[in-house]
């Protein structure tokens, strides 16, 4: 497993940008294998870093790049039957895309959270009824 070697080899010279990537190459490895708890492990691992360790990365791409692990975990929970988690990580990766006006990790995250709405009924409306009153919030504050 040559991506754990260079994780490793990236995180001894404390270049944590590619200890990054590697960690989320791996993790999505494991996703597709269906490790999902080893791929959720090494994606906390991953915002660990970016909240731990000085990057070089704009505030915008540490930003976006939390919402996406957040949208990744949010789809493992799914899979495995952690509808809280899940639910969690996906409000999480909304509101980071929301913060960067990324609209395509926002649409995404969206349907992850449509998809335990629709599997749990009596939880998705009481988020269409919380929805609902934060949209009614914001046309009153911004008009």
């Amino acid at each position: 497993d040559y991506y754990g070697v260079l994780t490793q080899h990236f995180r001894q010279a404390h270049s944590f940008e590619k200890v990054i990537h590697y960690l989320e190459l791996v993790g999505d490895r494991e996703s597709k294998n269906y490790a999902n708890e080893d791929a959720i492990k090494n994606y906390r691992e991953i915002l660990e870093i970016i909240t731990r360790e000085p990057l070089k990365l704009k505030e915008s791409a540490k930003i976006r790049k939390e919402g996406t692990i957040y949208q990744k975990i949010a789809g493992i929970d799914q899979l495995i039957g952690k509808w809280e988690d899940g639910i969690s990580y996906a409000e999480k990766a909304i509101e980071k895309a929301k913060s960067i006006d990324d609209f395509e990790l926002h649409a995404l995250s969206i349907k992850t959270l449509g998809r335990f709405y629709k599997i749990n009924k009596k939880a998705g409306k009481q988020y269409i009824t919380r929805f609902d009153k934060y949209q009614s919030f914001l046309q009153y504050t911004t008009k």
